[in-house]
C-alpha cells in the first residue's frame, strides 16, 4: 500500500547535542513541531524572510568598531561598547508591535 502523494508538506532534520539548552527546551514542548513551527513565525514577524545568521553578522560587523589591535580598542575616539540585554536585531523589515501581533493572530496554524 502507498501513501497517498498529495502531502505537499516537507520535513527538516534538526540535529543538536543531547545534553544542550536547545533539547532540554524540546524535551519541555508538549508538541515540538508545533513549538519550533510557531518560533519560525515570530522570526518571520520580526526578521522577515531572510537568512537570520546571515543578519545577525552583518548587524554585528556593522555595529561593532573593533580591532585586532588592542591598543585600537581603547582609543578616545572609539565608542564604549556596553554589553545591553535590551538590544534587538534591526532589519528593513522590521514590523512595528501592531503588525506583528496582527500577522501573528492571523497565521491560521496559531489558532
Amino acid at each position: 500500500m502507498n501513501k497517498a502523494k498529495n502531502d505537499d508538506r516537507k520535513n527538516f532534520t534538526l540535529r543538536i547535542p543531547k545534553n544542550s539548552p536547545e533539547a532540554k527546551w524540546l524535551q519541555h514542548q508538549k508538541n515540538s513541531t508545533e513549538s519550533m513551527t510557531f518560533l519560525i513565525s515570530l522570526a518571520i514577524a520580526n526578521y522577515g524572510n531572510t537568512d537570520l545568521i546571515q543578519m545577525a553578522k552583518q548587524v554585528v560587523v556593522q555595529n561593532i568598531n573593533f580591532s585586532l589591535d588592542p591598543s585600537q580598542n581603547e582609543t578616545k575616539n572609539s565608542p564604549e561598547v556596553k554589553k545591553n540585554n535590551d538590544m534587538k536585531l534591526k532589519t528593513p523589515n522590521q514590523k512595528t508591535d501592531k503588525e506583528k501581533n496582527i500577522s501573528l493572530l492571523g497565521d491560521p496554524r496559531l489558532s
